[in-house]
């Protein structure tokens, strides 16, 4: 078993702003809560969701619901420990369930002072930050 950190929004956030915490945390999975409801999605499943003109988290379909199980083994491949100011402990039944949610999105940011990610922008044909009056770079 593994506990590991990821980012927590609301599923009534917008799905473009899901992308920078994972991007600038370095991780591909999010948990998204619905009141007590709670669920693991993927940087993938947010790209697809993206790309199929999805506004909101709470309407990204797929994912894995997560539970909490004080005490105990636990019973799903996923747990969700506790989630507490935009962060939840996540525990695993296998050490190999972790990597697609720890390993690094192949998402990035522009060096500006505000890191807009991309995506969700779409990249220009230079290495220029595409939002107005940034004078960022993209990598």
């Amino acid at each position: 078993m593994l506990e590991f950190n990821l980012p927590v929004m609301s599923a009534t956030a917008g799905l473009r702003d899901a992308f920078a915490p994972l991007i600038l945390g370095q991780v591909s999975g999010l948990v998204v809560e619905s009141g007590a409801a709670k669920r693991l999605l993927h940087y993938v499943d947010l790209v697809n969701a993206l790309s199929k003109g999805i506004l909101y988290l709470g309407d990204v379909p797929g994912g894995v619901k997560l539970e909490e199980t004080p005490g105990g083994p636990p019973q799903p491949d996923y747990q969700l420990l506790n989630a507490v100011a935009g962060s939840a402990r996540v525990l695993s039944r296998m050490e190999r369930l972790t990597h697609m949610y720890l390993s690094a999105p192949t998402g990035y940011c522009c060096d500006g002072p505000d890191h807009h990610c991309y995506p969700p922008y779409t990249r220009g044909g230079d290495d220029h930050c595409v939002v107005l009056l940034c004078s960022g770079r993209l990598p």
